[in-house]
């Protein structure tokens, strides 16, 4: 197979600035839980080296949820799958352009619906000391699959993509799905429990806070690979994962590693992209690489799958 064939996204497309056609409210009656905060959400923008300096929105203090939308633009044939989309950002704020325009951009350019989740933050804590974003996740799966038959897409077909933060949100939920908990809130007349929230397949940008949380310590590159924490170890239900991580991000490497070998080790399909060289936050690009490098190997994964044809050619 001559992978470097099967896609050629002009670079142009990852730094656009796309807005989604449409917005869902996850939660159109109130979230599970009380606001975490009574400040404004707010953008503001940031650079990021080794992107020539362009700009990358971040929000904060989101109160509210929503499920923002990329429906297969015209001229390109839909595969009937959908990506869900979680960005990262430390559980503190998301980078919704890097990590959540641009990835649906590409996927849209695959003929996948795609979603990102602009989820619940900040929070001081994550799963399992804290459920809001695990009931954001579980919700904007089922949402998508509620509109299975009206978006015209498979029910069966229906993936995440996380990174970092998002990342480790993406495996919590690959292992938590089937959580209960939100049935308890007030927020369960929103929820139709008739409605899997597990993902089908996942796909992984550097995750991060994967290892016991007595060692999950963000100040500093850990000196020695960590084990993974016991809430997030997989099993057999577990769906098929790739991963993508970059070697010298000296922070998260280890748990990628630890992630992949307990993926194997559950006998679940899994893929693990790793480079030399990028860093941590690269998005859709790692410094100094070309766009294809991982776009390929992720695409031909996915077609691998079934995913998506593989007579599709983009």
């Amino acid at each position: 197979m001559k992978i470097a064939a099967l896609l050629a996204v002009p670079l142009s497309l990852f730094c656009l600035h796309v807005r989604a056609q449409q917005s869902l409210p996850l939660w159109p009656h109130g979230a599970p839980e009380a606001a975490q905060t009574t400040d404004t959400e707010q953008s503001s923008y940031t650079t990021r080296p080794g992107f020539a300096n362009k700009q990358f929105a971040l929000v904060s203090n989101v109160t509210v949820p929503t499920l923002n939308l990329y429906p297969v633009p015209a001229g390109i044939s839909p595969s009937g799958a959908a990506v869900v989309v979680f960005p990262g950002g430390g559980y503190q704020g998301l980078a919704v352009t890097l990590e959540g325009e641009q990835p649906c951009a590409w996927y849209n350019s695959l003929g996948i619906f795609c979603a990102w989740v602009k989820y619940r933050v900040p929070f001081a804590t994550h799963y399992p000391q804290n459920f809001a974003q695990l009931e954001d996740a579980q919700q904007a799966v089922r949402l998508v699959r509620s509109h299975a038959a009206a978006w015209h897409l498979d029910p069966k077909r229906i993936g995440v993509m996380g990174f970092s933060a998002g990342g480790h949100l993406a495996v919590t939920l690959s292992q938590h799905y089937d959580d209960a908990r939100v049935l308890a809130t007030a927020a369960a007349k929103e929820v139709d429990a008739s409605l899997s929230a597990r993902p089908d397949f996942v796909l992984l940008g550097y995750p991060a806070y994967l290892p016991v949380p007595a060692m999950n310590d963000d100040r500093q590159p850990p000196t020695a690979a960590l084990p993974l924490d016991p809430a997030l170890r997989p099993n057999k239900n577990t769906p098929p994962t790739f991963i993508l991580q970059a070697a010298n991000d000296a922070q998260y490497v280890d748990s990628s590693l630890s992630y992949a070998t307990a993926l194997k080790n559950a006998g679940v399909p899994v893929e693990l992209l790793l480079y030399p060289d990028g860093g941590h936050g690269f998005g859709m690009r790692p410094p100094g690489v070309s766009p294809e490098e991982w776009t390929v190997p992720a695409a031909a994964w996915l077609r691998w799958l079934k995913v998506i044809p593989a007579a599709a050619s983009h």
